[in-house]
């Protein structure tokens, strides 16, 4: 997901062939976004938990999607359930892969391509849910340290806009 422009060749992998994946990332955001991962890293299974508790209460209805999640209160959601540790290894995965972009947008786009064969699938407002739920537990935690502000905000909704559009583009490609 390094940044800048990649074009997904033949070579490196032949079902992304042609595909135009960008992660339109300044160095300065870059920099903000590796900086404050290093301060939210020892806290990523409350980040999870606090964000798919967050986002299943804007949608309580997607609930049952969930298998892990179908049959507890959403206040029970733990760091023992799977998707809040996968959400969040997603996401050490983008901000360790800034400089590798074809590898991570390969992950990316399978990551869409099997969410596809679910009985779900998430759109993009579910997506740009699931990022304001992030973006608030992050600040919330970044604020405490004084490490929140318009830059930080805005490079990562910048990664999560990579994240996003390469998570669809794999959903899009598994209806073929």
């Amino acid at each position: 997901m390094g940044c800048g422009s990649s074009v997904v060749t033949q070579g490196n992998m032949p079902h992304l062939c042609g595909l135009k994946l960008e992660c339109d990332m300044t160095y300065e955001q870059k920099y903000l976004i590796r900086e404050t991962w290093k301060f939210l890293e020892v806290s990523k299974k409350e980040i999870g938990v606090s964000v798919y508790k967050r986002f299943l209460n804007m949608h309580p209805g997607l609930q049952t999607y969930f298998s892990e999640f179908k049959h507890i209160k959403i206040d029970n959601i733990n760091g023992s359930h799977g998707h809040p540790r996968r959400l969040l290894m997603a996401i050490d995965n983008a901000v360790t892969a800034l400089g590798d972009s074809d590898s991570f947008s390969a992950y990316l786009v399978e990551l869409g391509r099997r969410h596809h064969g679910m009985n779900f699938r998430p759109g993009p407002t579910h997506f740009n849910d699931l990022r304001k739920c992030f973006l608030s537990v992050i600040e919330e935690i970044l604020a405490t340290a004084s490490l929140w502000d318009f830059q930080v905000e805005e490079a990562w909704n910048r990664l999560f806009d990579s994240i996003t559009a390469m998570i669809l583009r794999g959903i899009q490609l598994a209806k073929v």
